[in-house]
């Protein structure tokens, strides 16, 4: 796991055409002729509604399962030769927790890693540090995955539990808040509007890849808190991401 801090979001100086000028995209639509969706049933579509980046068709199985998308969509593009390193992502979540949103880097849906989100989960570290349900929130930064089986593989995880600054700062509702990872040199930085909140490493069969987009996981958003019963009863259109999605050669 990684340790958090106060650090802010620092751009490393390099030298070339694009370098430092931001490509900001809105989304006020997901235009199929730029955007291409995760494929279901690995994802659920993704749509607007009332600005918002959502799932209105939410799926009902468990959250790791080959064949059940649970409510996590994904759209991504292909931004060509120079943006397979040194850039940095740019997505909005809500802060409508539990709802989670979080760019995706280096998305290859033909390797089992499939790409790298760092999603706020709500209540995923249990007390004294395991990984469960109904315990504090955490920074969980690993892999997307080819389908859900593969969401957060082992290796690839860094989860750190939010500090009291950030449960104050971020854990209260409110306005949205920017996600922004840096991917340079193998390595994954993520912030929260400019804090540093998680660093890890981009799995070897990923790194170099030009494809990047965003994602949302409204897994966890039940019309019953805390239920744990399969089929789920997920909450359609809860707003857990919003646009414009950035993506900049650093």
């Amino acid at each position: 796991m990684n340790g958090g801090g106060h650090k802010t979001l620092r751009r490393r100086a390099r030298v070339g055409a694009g370098v430092g000028v931001p490509r900001a995209f809105p989304l006020d639509t997901i235009d199929p002729a730029f955007w291409t969706p995760g494929p279901f049933p690995a994802y659920d579509p993704l749509t607007i509604v009332n600005g918002a980046v959502t799932v209105s068709v939410p799926s009902t199985g468990g959250n790791v399962s080959a064949g059940d998308a649970a409510a996590h969509g994904l759209a991504y593009h292909d931004f060509g030769p120079g943006y397979g390193d040194h850039v940095k992502l740019g997505f909005y979540w809500s802060m409508e927790r539990p709802g989670e949103a979080s760019p995706i880097a280096h998305v290859d849906l033909g390797e089992v890693e499939g790409g790298m989100g760092m999603y706020p989960a709500s209540d995923i570290i249990q007390p004294g540090g395991g990984v469960g349900a109904n315990g504090e929130p955490a920074w969980f930064l690993g892999t997307m995955g080819d389908t859900n089986a593969n969401v957060f593989i082992p290796a690839w995880n860094s989860v750190r539990a939010w500090d009291a600054f950030e449960i104050s700062r971020w854990g209260q509702g409110g306005d949205r808040a920017l996600i922004e990872m840096v991917s340079s040199a193998g390595e994954l930085e993520v912030f929260i509007d400019g804090h540093f909140v998680v660093a890890g490493e981009v799995p070897p069969a990923l790194r170099g890849v030009t494809v990047h987009g965003f994602s949302v996981d409204n897994n966890q958003v039940h019309v019953t808190p805390g239920d744990t019963t399969d089929p789920f009863d997920r909450i359609p259109d809860w707003p857990s991401g919003y646009g414009p999605f950035t993506i900049e050669r650093i």
